[in-house]
């Protein structure tokens, strides 16, 4: 089998293949300031995405689309095209990369490869849960093929770099898929201090009026997309449990929000406000300024850059151990 190729000092053009690049998710963002920061060290980039925002101009930009539908026609439709965009430039305008770097098993043979996701673990831990199995059918399919694509490129020799956002994560794929064809480094996810600063909280007020949540309440935080493995109902049930009146749920990201509405409901917690959709880092931000304490129970989670992204704004968390960015966390 061919050997991986060491990595050269003399790479000067890079290609970023991801479905969506935007300052807008974990894995979407991270990769997004992984380019500006590759542009800013002389390197020429270019992104294979089906859409991309807020991106530096100088960032060459490859319209790669993927049908609209359940996660894992997204998947397949991308894989695909990706594959024969880059193939057909490849061959027929005789473009070359140094260095071609994946956020997953986006690609076959990338250079470099980030996991953000143990898929085998999410389908694992999603099965056993009857929330997760009834509420996510379709993440279950997702799930099943992207391990499949996943193991191989954990194992594939042509891959010369792979990278892991935590150790729980390299732990994780190391366990479900083997030793990897080559080293494995753990590079956490990071935070723009720019952005997220403690200073925000000298108008909290002001961004609790912004967000219309009540000026004396207690307000707990939730950030993500995929509420089910990140414990959403979780954070609901002990909400509800506590039966204060004084006490505020505020949920930021994409999920099922009538699902949510009702276990709320059920679970007696009435404070409940939900901004259904990604936001801006800077609005974001705002988020932090606004809240009391950020809360991530996560059931399974590859890293949980909100979590960072909270303590950088000065803002108390509550992360599960299931969650990769409690590592970076120190408890109490």
């Amino acid at each position: 089998m061919p050997r991986p190729v060491p990595l050269k000092p003399s790479s000067r053009t890079i290609a970023y293949v991801i479905p969506l690049l935007h300052r807008k998710g974990g894995s979407e963002r991270n990769t997004f300031e992984a380019a500006h920061a590759a542009l800013d060290a002389g390197y020429a980039v270019t992104v294979f995405a089906a859409r991309v925002a807020d991106v530096d101009p100088r960032i060459r930009w490859v319209r790669t689309p993927f049908c609209p539908g359940p996660g894992i026609v997204v998947f397949l439709s991308f894989w695909i095209s990706n594959h024969v965009v880059r193939a057909f430039r490849r061959w027929f305008l005789r473009e070359r990369f140094d260095l071609v770097h994946a956020t997953g098993p986006d690609v076959w043979s990338p250079d470099i490869v980030t996991f953000h996701c143990d898929h085998r673990e999410m389908l694992e831990r999603s099965s056993a849960d009857r929330e997760s199995l009834v509420a996510n059918a379709s993440h279950q399919g997702l799930a099943w093929v992207a391990s499949l694509f996943e193991g191989w490129v954990w194992r594939n020799p042509r891959v010369r770099l792979r990278i892991g956002v935590s150790h729980h994560e390299k732990e994780s794929l190391s366990h479900h898929y083997g030793k990897a064809a080559g080293e494995v480094h753990v590079i956490p996810n990071g935070v723009d201090v720019a952005c997220f600063h403690p200073a925000l909280q000298t108008h909290r007020q002001k961004f609790r009026k912004t967000w219309g949540m009540d000026p004396a309440a207690f307000w707990i935080l939730f950030v993500g997309n995929g509420w089910a493995h990140k414990g959403l109902s979780t954070l609901l049930e002990a909400c509800g449990r506590l039966n204060d009146p004084d006490l505020g749920v505020f949920i930021v990201g994409h999920g099922e929000v009538s699902r949510y509405q009702a276990l709320a409901k059920k679970a007696g917690c009435q404070n409940v406000r939900f901004h259904a959709g990604g936001l801006s880092a800077e609005s974001l931000a705002t988020c932090y300024a606004a809240s009391d304490v950020l809360v991530q129970p996560s059931r399974v989670d590859a890293f949980g850059i909100p979590v960072l992204e909270a303590m950088a704004c000065g803002l108390p968390v509550v992360v599960s151990s299931a969650a990769g960015v409690s590592e970076c966390v120190t408890d109490g």
